[in-house]
């Protein structure tokens, strides 16, 4: 999905911080990004409305409604909303500017407002857009649909095919093939125009094997490895995956792999650091507190040559013990620019594979033995006066504002219970949360679910057992925080800590799982 964003210049400050909260799906067209220097301005603009992008959202300030070039971005928007059928321009109001909506062809529309410019005002403005774009998506997706993909560019044989099949179904069956087959096909096929192309896991490693069977010395491979040594010593399609690339810098491709592990794992790795240093890959090790640093960082391998670049994304299980669940192949510039700029950001952080090898195995196995305990075993214990139990209650309690407040949700899965943990003015996304875990069942645990463990509502805290010790999803947006507060496992003691010890948890995965 992109999206063409319609503002004047000085507002482009807010508009870098408004796509830091965008989800990955969605991507943004900005002049400063995609013009080159000598571009005519005219042409450009009009044919990235008229052909590359799917919305316009215009960002009308006072400024903004009276500036010549935005009332003509304006003009050609609504010139292609009339070609498509459907809406195409979508405002949003910067101030008070409605008597501006009239004089620009805009009267009657509804529209969304940005009057708080804090970081909290600009996140949730993020969300209200994204939430409106993706409206207004499934709302394409059905018109396809009902119009038997019919489109100003159809008309291939592909189109042609696809309608014959689609007229072919009988009527009763139509509701499942479209919940099953065609919304998956049509979804899929949006996303492969921006470059984002899904995988199986049997897809992903067929391609993955393919790419560093031919790289060569024109070839630089980077690497991010976030699976077990259990995976890497065990699985046939990783075991293959290594052996080519000790092939390929032999052939004198570079190849940089950084492994993210649990704290204190190194042995269980020190075999296969040592074997993939000896064929001269350049390896280093972090743990999942890079996710602090770098909370965009994934499971990804990166091919750059001759022909470009292009990112294979491997979306783990929860708890990173088994296969990949599927894949993702990125030949966007926009997609493996962000990785890139992600893998040089951990690397620099990230530890040497000599200094790993060099450490002595006796100290690190102690290490291992001692992270098992929960953090919270050792962290300061504070109290009130009176007994909390929603997030609300303890964040008022406390002073703090209501994203400090930790939020810790037992949610019930097909594979068993996940906690998942998001900041205190956040709302879970539960089809997010089954898309990442691609299940179709993923819903809140019932008291007697917690019970069965232990715990009882105002007592779930994150980071002791019994909830330590179960398979984590850790909101991104927890990592941009310095300081979180939880219960104690009592409505009335509580926690302080840098959220980033949740990524410490023996089984964790860092996601977009909020609304």
């Amino acid at each position: 999905m992109r999206v063409f964003f319609c503002h004047k210049s000085h507002e482009k400050p807010l508009l870098r911080e408004l796509r830091g909260y965008l989800p990955p799906w969605l991507t943004t067209w900005v002049d400063e990004d995609q013009l080159l220097i000598g571009s005519v301005l005219n042409t450009s603009l009009r044919t990235a409305i008229d052909e590359d992008v799917d919305f316009v959202v215009l960002f009308l300030s006072r400024d903004a409604a009276e500036s010549p070039w935005v009332q003509q971005e304006i003009q050609w928007a609504l010139a292609r909303e009339e070609v498509l059928g459907r809406v195409f321009l979508l405002p949003v109001l910067l101030g008070d500017v409605r008597d501006s909506l009239e004089a620009l062809d805009l009267g009657g529309r509804l529209t969304i407002e940005l009057s708080d410019h804090t970081q909290t005002g600009i996140r949730l403005l993020a969300e209200k857009l994204t939430n409106h774009i993706g409206g207004w998506l499934s709302e394409v997706l059905r018109l396809n649909q009902t119009g038997v993909l019919a489109s100003p560019r159809s008309g291939s044989d592909l189109d042609e095919s696809v309608s014959e099949a689609l007229r072919t179904v009988p009527p009763t069956w139509r509701s499942i093939v479209d919940e099953i087959l065609t919304r998956p096909f049509l979804q899929h096929l949006h996303s492969s125009r921006i470059g984002q192309i899904p995988l199986t896991p049997s897809q992903y490693y067929q391609r993955i094997l393919s790419e560093v069977g031919r790289a060569d010395s024109v070839t630089e491979i980077v690497a991010v490895s976030m699976l077990t040594s259990i995976l890497w010593s065990g699985d046939a399609d990783q075991n293959a995956y290594a052996a080519r690339n000790m092939a390929a810098v032999q052939r004198g491709a570079r190849v940089r792999r950084l492994f993210v592990i649990p704290a204190g794992a190194e042995p269980d790795f020190r075999s296969t650091i040592e074997s993939q240093t000896a064929c001269g890959i350049e390896v280093r090790v972090g743990t999942y507190n890079l996710f602090a640093h770098v909370p965009d960082l994934e499971d990804f391998v990166l091919f750059k040559d001759a022909d470009g670049s292009r990112a294979f994304i491997a979306l783990p299980t929860v708890d990173g013990s088994r296969r990949i669940r599927s894949g993702l192949l990125d030949l966007s510039t926009h997609g493996t620019t962000q990785l890139s700029g992600a893998f040089n950001e951990a690397w620099d952080i990230a530890t040497p594979a000599e200094t790993i090898l060099r450490r002595s195995i006796a100290p690190l196995a102690k290490k291992v033995a001692g992270s098992k305990r929960p953090p919270g075993d050792s962290l300061a214990v504070h109290r009130l006066t009176k007994e909390v139990i929603s997030c609300e209650e303890a964040a008022a309690a406390r002073g703090i504002p209501l994203v400090n407040e930790l939020k810790t949700l037992i949610l019930r899965t097909h594979d068993g219970l996940v906690a998942a943990h998001l900041p205190g003015d956040g709302v879970l996304s539960l089809r997010k949360v089954k898309d990442r875990l691609e299940t179709a069942e993923a819903y809140l645990a019932d008291p007697e679910d917690l019970l069965a463990i232990g715990l009882s509502a105002g007592t779930v805290s994150a980071v002791l057992d019994p909830v330590w010790s179960l398979p984590h999803l850790v909101s991104r947006r927890l990592l941009d925080l310095r300081q979180v507060m939880t219960n104690n496992g009592t409505r009335t003691g509580y926690f302080a800590f840098d959220p980033a010890l949740l990524v410490e948890a023996p089984d964790v995965v860092v996601a977009d799982i909020e609304k």
